[in-house]
């Protein structure tokens, strides 16, 4: 058994908040406030978790709504268990859950709003050596206001079956490969209606072991919106080299003092 929580505070403060609009004075001044609760059992194979989240905002009436507002509700309350089969851990877990997945970029928990993202889904995890795959169906919840009132929106849809290889060693190369599919409900300016998704992406990214890091994602992305059809595509690529900071400066030190007074002694 275990538990734990959180308390974050963040202020913002904006001016002018509406940009490009004629307002003599419009600064806006918001303090946001997360509070979160949770519990963990487990039980053999079985695994339960539930946390309580309270957020509220202070200073701008539209902040008072989700995702800076929501008074108390559940952010996840799932069962899950897990097993072993041939070399091959199997994880399943049913539930109201938060996600991340590979990089975050497209599925994340959405920490830098004061209410984060969860999920109501079935999700089945596989792993091996040097690879691993999620698969999951389910829907967002609706956030409202209110307490407890945040209910599963069968009109908000997600489902993808998404996979991770790592075919280099030592991280050098490895590899997501994914498939995002999701219906909803859309209001565009010239179209509204339901829109089913469907994102084809990979990932390519690796570690080496002098500190140089890599990510180059690309996604591809067909819809259909109301009478509309849409195409969309998008690529990056970021690298970056990691310089050693004071404390492997520090881990050395005594390191070479040791070989010099061995030196010294001869």
């Amino acid at each position: 058994m275990s538990f734990g929580g959180q308390h974050r505070l963040r202020y913002e403060y904006t001016a002018p908040a509406e940009l490009g609009a004629s307002i003599a004075d419009s600064r806006e001044s918001v303090l946001f406030s997360r509070n979160l609760l949770h519990a963990a059992f487990t039980f053999s194979l079985t695994f339960a978790s539930s946390c309580k989240r309270a957020h509220s905002s202070r200073g701008r009436a539209r902040s008072d709504v989700p995702p800076g507002t929501d008074q108390l509700d559940v952010t996840q309350a799932f069962l899950e268990t897990s097993d072993e089969r041939s070399g091959v851990h199997i994880t399943a877990r049913v539930g109201r859950q938060e996600m991340g997945l590979g990089s975050t970029r497209w599925v994340s928990v959405r920490d830098p709003t004061n209410v984060r993202r969860s999920f109501d889904m079935a999700r089945v995890s596989l792993s091996g050596k040097g690879w691993s795959s999620h698969t999951f169906s389910g829907l967002s919840p609706k956030l409202q206001r209110g307490v407890f009132d945040d209910a599963p929106d069968e009109k908000n849809l997600f489902w993808a079956p998404t996979g991770r290889s790592a075919i280099a060693p030592d991280a050098a190369f490895s590899i997501d490969a994914f498939y995002l599919g999701r219906s909803r409900p859309a209001v565009y300016r010239e179209e509204s209606g339901r829109e089913v998704r469907h994102t084809f992406g990979i990932r390519a990214f690796g570690k080496f072991s002098g500190g140089f890091e890599y990510i180059a994602p690309g996604s591809f992305k067909s819809a259909r919106s109301g009478d509309a059809d849409v195409l969309a595509w998008g690529t990056s690529a970021t690298a970056w080299q990691r310089l050693p900071g004071p404390l492997e400066f520090a881990a050395r030190r005594p390191a070479r003092r040791s070989a010099e007074r061995r030196r010294d002694s001869r």
